[in-house]
């Protein structure tokens, strides 16, 4: 979950525009109502307004030409992930079945690549933490802990593992798509058997860290052990919603403010 409810009427407003976008309601080449006309309709203040608006150009998603007012742009065209992770920071807004499943598939690649980080860590304080951590998931799962608690968890490996490796990508990508994350590994974790599949890839790792198998054959194993539960997966996602939708306005003041028109 995010923390809808400390945010200010500036990320609210930018938050129900980043939805509309999203959702289509808002299309590419359609311009924005002008300021006076927007902030009526939203019952805000115009200087929030423009803190909203400032928002969605610094992402690319509108465009702000003098004389010509705000145009939307194709966000699929112009933006990149951080779009994607505030959206998932929007608990009133529920992503459709293929973007989940887009999204899904992305994560599988990402994966192995932090799971390869700690093993390239040499042996030290740092590295036996973030073993550490992996065994603790693995026990969470065998005690029954929920799929929200277990992505958490996992997310909180992730950007340990991060931390203590030398690949600034990994680093990034940890950092810039954390909700995302939070979100798949939720749904993931709802639709398989979480403490065979932790033991089962603890168990891969381990070889390599053992130094009984390769990093080509580490990965290897743990894309066939991602195959065996993207089966599971993708059945939970399909049963997701058709189409992206919200169940109510990110404007806490305005709650069933669901367009502009």
């Amino acid at each position: 979950m995010s923390e809808a409810t400390s945010q200010t009427l500036p990320d609210q407003t930018a938050n129900l525009l980043l939805a509309l976008i999203f959702i289509g309601e808002l299309k590419a080449g359609d311009k924005l109502p002008p300021e006076r006309v927007l902030a009526q309709t939203l019952d805000i203040d115009r200087t929030s307004l423009r803190s909203a608006i400032r928002t969605l150009i610094s992402m690319n998603l509108v465009k702000s030409v003098q004389g010509s007012g705000i145009t939307v742009l194709n966000f699929k065209q112009n933006t990149d992930l951080t779009f994607i992770e505030r959206l998932c920071q929007i608990d009133e807004l529920v992503m459709s079945r293929d973007w989940i499943h887009s999204a899904f598939e992305f994560r599988i690649t990402s994966v192995s690549s932090y799971l390869r980080a700690i093993a390239n860590v040499p042996m030290s304080p740092q590295k036996e933490e973030g073993i550490r951590l992996i065994k603790h998931q693995i026990k969470l799962a065998s005690e029954g802990a929920g799929a929200q608690k277990l992505a958490e968890t996992e997310a909180q490996i992730q950007q340990y593992i991060a931390s203590i490796g030398d690949n600034p990508l990994i680093i990034l990508q940890a950092n810039s798509i954390r909700h995302l994350n939070l979100r798949l590994m939720t749904i993931m974790y709802e639709s398989i058997n979480a403490k065979a599949y932790l033991k089962a890839q603890f168990k891969i790792v381990n070889k390599l860290l053992e130094g009984e198998i390769s990093q080509e054959n580490m990965e290897q194993d743990l894309k066939e052990l991602f195959q065996k539960q993207k089966v599971k997966v993708v059945k939970r996602i399909s049963l997701l919603p058709e189409k992206s939708y919200l169940i109510s306005s990110p404007l806490k003041h305005k709650p069933n403010l669901l367009s502009l028109g």
